[in-house]
């Protein structure tokens, strides 16, 4: 142990250094999902769209290593500080860091810290939605409602026409209590269509669709407004609404009127039906259908060993049929789904094999049926969508799709991808661009049928809770850029800290032969006693 203790001390001496000086990202990046850009720019000091043209150590590292982002500036969309910034971030995506590549474009919201720029993975948008954005919606020319859409990280449900063009928010912009996140769950086509349920943070608002005004607010729970997972609209004029809502060992059915419990559901997650909610976890390892008339309880799917599998229900809107599609991923294999299609029996009436990864199934109809899903066989990973008919067992496919969640009718379908509309025709398999929209968590909601034309608004107001943000100028004694060029980017240049490191290894592996041999040579020659 002797011998062994001087190396084993210089190797300790190596490690802490180590552990000191080479910097180390953070745990991980956590972003929320992209909310309404036009409000995001409102909000900040100054927005940029540029290219990245360089990236190096800032010196500053400590634990959480700084690198300096150089962008060649191809559009300020807020604030004016020259044609090339330097901007702070950590060095890595792990921590918050920017990881857009060396030559291509970004989008990008700006803060200050003392005199610099700074910003973070979570303050980067695409570049084009970016630029959408500070131009302001295209309004439309028809005043058509045709397609309702919402954000999961915007309190506002946007009309828009046939082109994606705006026709009015409904939204007063000034109260944004008024709205939850405009996804699919906290909205509802009410029976007839002409009005529609929302759930806000507080209570459900119905609004009419002939007229796009608010017809009743109901004030939800104090629980509710942020534990309803899904509403279901029971009555043309929108007074009778059910809510699911998680509650202990599983999901409760409420009547949002009365707040009474209508039944207590198995998972914790649940999607209402026409007459049955299909009940889930979390891990999809069961799903179940409750008969809403009779109570019964009927497994429809179990994953008992608890593979890896995505499983993704849907209930039918009109009768009591049950889509479900289940993904698996082998390891070190390709991902491949099934598409199931239960009867309100239980029983699987017919299934169809989809070779790529599933999500979610969107019932059109009461017998079509489509399924995007991502082609790991072409170099991008590109969308498509299946169309399956349940009548007729014919499937079509939509190559080009860029939505993961879509919605229509037996002729069209519309889905939202980074800030781009899209819209499918189901009768020539055509799939198209129409429109662009400044939130890049923006929903396809629903189709509007039949609408009458109205006012074509965007409400002039400024931005959900008022706040503006005035630009940053150079009177504002920022450094937009460092002196000189600065050294070589990250990706070809030697960490200082990882070169002390390395140098410190080598001479502690050198300290600690030279002890060993020594210890050696010494240990093999006769002691004193042995003399």
């Amino acid at each position: 142990m002797r011998r062994l203790g001087r190396p084993l001390l210089v190797g300790v001496i190596a490690v802490v250094t180590f552990v000191v000086l080479v910097p180390r990202p953070a745990l991980g990046c956590s972003c929320p999902a992209p909310g309404d850009l036009e409000t995001a720019i409102a909000n900040a000091p100054a927005a940029v769209v540029g290219t990245m043209v360089d990236k190096r150590d800032s010196g500053l590292a400590d634990f959480a290593q700084q690198s300096i982002y150089r962008i060649e500036v191809e559009e300020w969309v807020k604030g004016d500080l020259g044609e090339v910034i330097d901007v702070y971030s950590a060095s890595d995506g792990a921590g918050c860091g920017l990881e857009t590549p060396i030559g291509q474009r970004i989008g990008l919201f700006l803060s200050v810290e003392g005199n610099r720029l700074t910003s973070n993975l979570c303050s980067t948008a695409t570049p084009d939605v970016l630029l959408a954005a500070a131009e302001g919606p295209v309004m439309s020319k028809t005043g058509i409602p045709h397609l309702l859409v919402g954000g999961w990280n915007t309190p506002s449900l946007k009309v828009l026409d046939e082109l994606g063009a705006l026709v009015t928010r409904l939204d007063s912009r000034a109260r944004p209590e008024d709205f939850a996140n405009g996804s699919r769950s906290s909205t509802s086509l009410c029976p007839g269509g002409a009005r529609l349920a929302h759930r806000t943070s507080e209570a459900l608002a119905i609004w009419d669709l002939d007229t796009m005004e608010l017809a009743s607010r109901t004030e939800l729970p104090a629980f509710a407004g942020t534990g309803v997972q899904q509403i279901s609209c029971r009555s043309e004029d929108g007074s009778v609404v059910w809510y699911v809502v998680e509650g202990v060992g599983g999901a409760a059915l409420v009547d949002a009127s009365s707040g009474d419990t209508i039944a207590t559901l198995p998972g914790p997650l649940a999607s209402i039906g026409l007459g049955h909610v299909v009940s889930y976890d979390y891990e999809g390892r069961a799903v179940s259908r409750y008969d809403i008339e009779t109570g019964d309880v009927t497994t429809l799917y179990e994953n008992l060993l608890g593979e890896n599998r995505g499983v993704y229900p849907a209930p039918n809107p009109v009768d009591g049929t049950t889509a479900l599609v289940e993904t698996l991923y082998p390891e070190g294999g390709t991902a491949a789904s099934t598409l199931f299609i239960y009867a309100d029996t239980g029983t699987v009436a017919a299934e169809y094999e989809i070779p790529a990864e599933a999500s979610v199934p969107m019932w059109l109809d009461q017998d079509n049926v489509v399924v995007p899903a991502s082609d790991f066989s072409l170099p991008a990973h590109q969308q498509m969508l299946y169309v399956v008919n349940v009548a007729t067992g014919e499937i079509d496919i939509l190559p080009g799709w860029a939505a993961w969640e879509t919605t229509g009718n037996a002729e069209e379908v519309y889905g939202i991808a980074f800030g781009g509309i899209w819209r499918g025709d189901l009768i020539t398999g055509d799939v198209e661009q129409i429109g662009t929209i400044a939130d890049e968590s923006a929903v396809a909601l629903l189709v509007l049928e039949g609408a009458q034309a109205i006012e074509v608004d965007d409400q002039g107001a400024p931005p959900a809770g008022g706040v503006v943000t005035p630009p940053l100028t150079p009177e504002d004694g920022i450094v937009a850029l460092e002196g000189g060029s600065g050294p070589e980017t990250l990706e070809g240049s030697t960490n200082l800290a990882r070169i002390v490191f390395l140098s410190v290894v080598g001479a502690g592996l050198a300290a600690g032969l030279v002890v060993w041999r020594r210890d050696r040579r010494l240990g093999s020659q006769p002691s004193d006693g042995d003399a």
